[in-house]
């Protein structure tokens, strides 16, 4: 909900969506960026998924914008 917030999103259903896209982005490639994550810090995994799914929601509005904008998606 904070990173959608800035860009007007507030409304369930949307950030269901986001959410959705976050789980799809964790569980792709067999989980590859969940088997790839090492750390010794106990508390470091819940700070790697708040950075994962941060940047999903931005990538998601980043994306959005550009089509507005005509500009095609590399």
């Amino acid at each position: 909900m904070r990173c959608a917030r800035p860009y007007g999103v507030t409304a369930a259903d949307a950030l269901d969506d986001l959410i959705q896209e976050a789980y799809l982005k964790l569980c792709a490639d067999n989980y590859r960026v969940l088997r790839d994550f090492h750390s010794d810090h106990p508390e470091a995994f819940f700070g790697y998924l708040k950075v994962v799914t941060s940047n999903v929601v931005r990538d998601h509005f980043r994306l959005r914008l550009a089509s507005k904008r005509g500009i095609s998606p590399v």
